[in-house]
């Protein structure tokens, strides 16, 4: 933005950062949706907070330690090599996009 390219939308690497973003945007007169959209990634408490409420991937963290858990529980007890697994992250839309 400062070197004057246009941007349409920010991903941030996490919830926290995004909402930094919009707050530089806002200080800088471009809103949020309108000019730029904004997603973050975490989903905490805290992007539920502002206006506009944060757009957010939620991961699947109780599950995601459940599966750790397990697979190295298998490894340990059982001597079973983990296999992968995915979880399939939740798209949480709001008013940021």
């Amino acid at each position: 933005m400062e070197k004057g390219k246009s941007i349409y939308a920010i991903f941030a690497a996490n919830d926290l950062i995004a909402l930094g973003a919009i707050e530089r945007l806002k200080e800088r007169g471009i809103h949020v949706p309108q000019d730029v959209a904004v997603i973050g990634f975490d989903e905490i408490w805290l992007s539920r907070l502002p206006y506009p409420r944060l757009t957010t991937v939620r991961q699947l963290v109780y599950e995601l330690c459940k599966e750790a858990v397990t697979m190295l529980l298998d490894l340990v007890d059982k001597g079973v090599r983990p296999s992968s697994k995915i979880l399939e992250p939740q798209l949480v839309i709001r008013e940021s996009c």
